[in-house]
This record gives structure tokens, C-alpha cells and sequence, in this order.
């Protein structure tokens, strides 16, 4: 919520048809706390839309998150088309040495940046990850032994332990 507009009344879209004025001191003092300003938005915007809407507890995040990661690996083992093995690999990378759930569009780049600033990946690993980010944005055609080493990246347990054997 880092960009409003510092309008006096800020139109907020929900989505369902919807739109809630924001006055500039709700935003400036959304800026400042962001729990308070979920709980406005439970309050006053995502029951307009009939949206369910609740922060999660330390054991349903812990649960969610390692589902999450179980269909991740499970769409990762079957997969062979090299841009989406890169994808779901990145997104159990981040997961792993983050603790974030990653999703979108474009997330290739910004991934890769993430990750080279962690500590638990090595040199090899990006290495790997880089080279083939390269083969599919020049549309070259994928080593299967280059897909295979960074589908094992994606399904390690833990990055900082893995070996490319």
C-alpha cells in the first residue's frame, strides 16, 4: 500500500463493483500502521464485497505453506517444459530460504535477484538457475541434463545442503 495517491479522497476499486473513498489522513495513517490498516480493511471494504478475509495464525500459515510446497514439488517432478520447471523451482527456492509464498507473472527476474542475495544458495545453484533463465529468453534449446539439475535444486530439502551430483 506503499503507493496511494495523496489526493484528498482516494478512490479504492474492490474488485466487485465497489469503490471506497480513502481520505488522505486514512492513508497516511495506514502507512504508519499497517495492522491497523487490515483490520480497516476487513472492516470497512472486504465485507462490502462478501470477501472472507483473516490473517493467519502462526500454525495455519505453517500448514498452508507446506501444502503449498507438497503441490509445488508435485507439479515440479511431472513437469518438462524448461520455462515452467525455472518458475516452480524459484518459487520453492524463495520459499524455502525466505519463508515467502511468491506468485505472479514476470517473477523469473526478480527471483533470481532475491535469491542471489542469499546466504544459503550457492554460486553453483545461480549459476544453474541463470543459465537456463538465458536458454529460454534466447529460445535455445534446453540441455535435458541442465533441466534435470535444476528440477533437483527446486526438489531439495534444504539449497544449502544440496549436491549437483
Amino acid at each position: 500500500y506503499g503507493n496511494f495517491c495523496p489526493l484528498e479522497l482516494v478512490p479504492v476499486s474492490l474488485g466487485c463493483g465497489r469503490i471506497v473513498e480513502l481520505s488522505a489522513s486514512t492513508v497516511a495513517w495506514a502507512k504508519s500502521n499497517a495492522d491497523d490498516f487490515l483490520a480497516f480493511v476487513e472492516e470497512s471494504c472486504l465485507s462490502i464485497c462478501g470477501l472472507p478475509f483473516k490473517k493467519l495464525d502462526k500454525k495455519s500459515e505453517k500448514s498452508y505453506m507446506a501444502a503449498r510446497r507438497q503441490l509445488l514439488l508435485t507439479r515440479l517432478a511431472d513437469e518438462m517444459d524448461p520455462k515452467v520447471v525455472l518458475e516452480l523451482t524459484l518459487l520453492l527456492l524463495v520459499q524455502q530460504t525466505r519463508g515467502l509464498a511468491a506468485w505472479g507473472n514476470n517473477l523469473v527476474g526478480p527471483a533470481l535477484k532475491l535469491l542471489a542475495s542469499e546466504r544459503k544458495m550457492t554460486e553453483t545453484v545461480l549459476a544453474l538457475l541463470n543459465t537456463l533463465a538465458q536458454s529460454i529468453d534466447s529460445g535455445l534449446e534446453v540441455d535435458s541434463e541442465l533441466l534435470r539439475k535444476v528440477k533437483s535444486c527446486g526438489m531439495c530439502k534444504d539449497i544449502a545442503k544440496h549436491s549437483l551430483d
